[in-house]
């Protein structure tokens, strides 16, 4: 993953409640609002703090499907929307996908709409005014899956022979 402003923390369990029963390891996060040059709760947003996947070559499948966990939590002090999301870069064209809710849980999206794309990035963007003590976005066992609708051929010349002078069979 390319993390931009994200960073990499342990699992908090059991400390905190949010990922109670999520498990081990680490996870990415990013507290609200992103980045040095932003100041919380004042109606603007004046960055956007993005991570996403290495860029993928989408052109042989039929089929492309993402997973992941998440936690996003705010304040509301801001007029300013909380614009958090998941978004699908096709060289270049970004596409949003669906806001990241408040609350915690695992999201599952069909992408077969990017098949066929030669450069696939899906970036989790990080995008608010809103702050607070627990003010967080967090991303965790990211799941991209992709396959075709190609079956796998017969393959019918093959025999099964006893190799000389031995008890074994082999494929010729």
């Amino acid at each position: 993953m390319n993390l931009g402003d994200w960073t990499v923390q342990p699992d908090p369990y059991p400390s905190q409640p949010w990922v109670a029963n999520h498990g081990q390891w680490h996870f990415a996060v990013s507290r609200h609002p992103a980045g040095a040059g932003s100041i919380p709760c004042n109606g603007a947003i004046e960055i956007q703090n993005i991570m996403s996947t290495p860029t993928m070559d989408w052109t042989e499948y039929t089929e492309a499907h993402l997973s992941f966990w998440y936690y996003h939590n705010y304040d509301n002090c801001s007029g300013a929307p909380d614009w958090c999301r998941v978004e699908i870069d096709t060289a270049g064209v970004r596409t949003p996908i669906t806001p990241i809710p408040i609350g915690s849980g695992t999201l599952g999206f069909d992408l077969s709409a990017f098949v066929g794309c030669p450069a696939v990035q899906i970036l989790f963007v990080e995008e608010t005014d809103h702050a607070g003590a627990s003010a967080v976005i967090a991303i965790d066992d990211v799941t991209v899956w992709a396959f075709d609708d190609e079956r796998p051929k017969q393959i019918t010349d093959l025999a099964l022979n006893r190799a000389p002078g031995t008890k074994q069979l082999a494929l010729t």
